[in-house]
This record gives C-alpha cells, structure tokens and sequence, in this order.
C-alpha cells in the first residue's frame, strides 16, 4: 500500500503548497491553466481512477470529492452530496497512489427499497472521502434519509440521514404531510456548508462549500466536454462542489444546493447532480394523475491535487 499522507487534514494556519526544488508528478490529466494566469501552480485533475506518482518528496493542496446520493421517487426528498475532503501543505514522500473518483448514485424507482442509492467513495491512497446518502422516496419505510459524506434527505418529518464529520453535513426533512421531500445535505470540510433545507414545501439542497484555489476557470480545461458545459457555471469562480439534491414537491419545486446539486422541474424526474462536483440527485416531482417520477442520480466525484510549479 502507498505511504499514508501526514499532515494538517483541514490545512487550518498552514501556507501554500510548495513542493520544493526538483519535485515532479504524474497522473490524472495536468493543466498549465494555473500557471498560464500568474498562480504559479501546476494541477492535476482526476476525473476517472489513476495513479499519483511522485519522484521526490514535497507538499501538496488536494481536494478529494466523493459521488453524490441518489434522490427519491415522486415527492422525495433529495441525495446527499459526496463528503469533501480538503488540505493544504501536505507532507508527501516520493511513491505511487492510487487514486478513486466516486461515482453518483441512481435515483429510487417506483420499486422497493424507495430509497436512492448512495454515492461511492473517492480517495488518494488512504485518504478517503465517503459518498453522499441516498434521499427517502415518498414509498419509502418512515425516516430512512441514508448517512453518507452529506445525508440524504427524508421524506417525513424526522429520519433524514447524517453527514460524515469533516466531510459534509445532514439532510433536510419533509416540512408537512405530502408537502415535498427535504433536501440533501452539502459537502465541505472545514468550511461552511449546510445541511438540507426543510419546511413547508419541498427543501432545498444545502450550499456547498467553496474552494477559490479549485475555481472553474482554473480546472475547466481538464474537464471532459460532455460535462464541461454544466460544470463550469455549477463550480464558478468561487469553485463551489458539493451541493446538496433538491427535495421533490408539486407544484412547487426544489431548489438544487449550489455546488452541483440537482434542482427538481415542477412536474417530472429529479434532476442529476452535476457530474465532477459530487453534487447530490434531487427527488422527483408528482401531479395528482401523475405519480411514476424518479428520483435524479447523484454527480460523479472528482479528485485534484496541485502544488507549486
């Protein structure tokens, strides 16, 4: 097994990375973006698994993002964001780390278990972000919001699932008797996240955190085109991920937490998360004649380690 990183989890008081003379690394797909403005460093993003390899010790920022929670069926509540894991100035010696991107869990059907499934982890060597709890369908046993990085939502007035300490935070439950799903809760280590929104109406998913030294403009080159049209605006120039689904309702909708989160139409499917910010699936709407809807599945993770160049 690689080396165990050492060092501040949360990087609270400690500097920039700096790597030090010599230092060099592989993996991932590697951006000059952040070097090209003036920011001096070099990134290496991590949209499917791979290998970190160092050839000389050093230090690293990294930012590891678990797969989002699926949302519920019709009138459910939203999935929880994969749990966020951020440090600055870690202590890495020279070797080879494996590295997992979490993919997003599907939204429940109008079948049992009426629960979305979570999201699955994502993790440099030993250090592993868990993925986001799977929003309660509307169907679904009382209270069964799953825990993850960020808990899914209920779709009753208690039993939305919690978050993972250091990793995000609980979900949202439903505000009244077939009045919407809560929603997910948001992802973020260290930094002001917030769980999912309840109350009246279907909830919100909780804001994700932001990480400014993982801005869209600065990782969007390296983000597959297919993603890169949606991701860009959902992680911004603040780099928000980890927003939490949205909770279903008719005939208002749920809002999806920024960061990713999915946000759910007012009658219809929830919504995915958006794919590489672990953004939770939002629960699925329902009419009074229609009531087949699915819950949105969760985004994808993303893993990003840069240090300076």
């Amino acid at each position: 097994m690689a080396p165990i990183f050492t060092g501040n989890k949360f990087g609270f008081g400690r500097s920039a990375a700096a790597a030090g003379p010599g230092f060099s690394a592989s993996g991932g797909t590697q951006t000059a973006a952040g070097i090209t403005p003036g920011n001096g460093y070099r990134y290496h993003v991590f949209t499917a698994p791979g290998t970190f390899t160092t050839t000389t010790p050093g230090t690293v920022d990294y930012l590891i993002v678990a797969g989002g929670g699926g949302g519920g069926e019709q009138l459910g509540a939203g999935g929880g964001a994969g749990g966020v894991l951020y440090s600055t100035n870690y202590s890495l010696p020279a070797s080879s780390y494996p590295v997992q991107v979490g993919g997003g869990g599907p939204g429940s059907t109008m079948s049992p278990p009426y629960i979305g499934t979570p999201g699955t982890t994502s993790f440099i060597g030993a250090i592993i972000a868990t993925g986001g709890g799977g929003g309660e369908g509307n169907n679904g046993g009382a209270g069964t919001g799953q825990p993850g990085g960020s808990g899914g939502g209920a779709a009753d007035p208690t039993g939305a699932g919690n978050g993972t300490p250091g990793q995000g935070f609980p979900g949202g439950v439903e505000g009244g008797s077939n009045q919407g799903g809560g929603g997910g809760g948001a992802g973020g280590a260290g930094n002001p996240g917030a769980p999912g929104q309840s109350g009246t109406g279907p909830g919100g998913g909780g804001p994700g955190a932001p990480f400014p030294a993982f801005a869209a403009p600065l990782i969007s080159p390296e983000i597959p085109a297919p993603a890169q049209p949606t991701w860009t605006p959902a992680v911004g120039p603040t780099g928000l991920y980890g927003g939490g689904g949205a909770g279903g309702g008719y005939p208002t909708a749920g809002t999806g937490g920024p960061g990713g989160g999915g946000s759910v139409p007012p009658a219809g499917n929830g919504n995915p998360g958006v794919n590489f910010t672990g953004g939770g699936g939002a629960g699925a709407s329902a009419t009074p004649t229609q009531t087949s809807f699915v819950g949105g599945q969760g985004g994808t993770g993303i893993v990003i380690i840069r240090y300076l160049a």
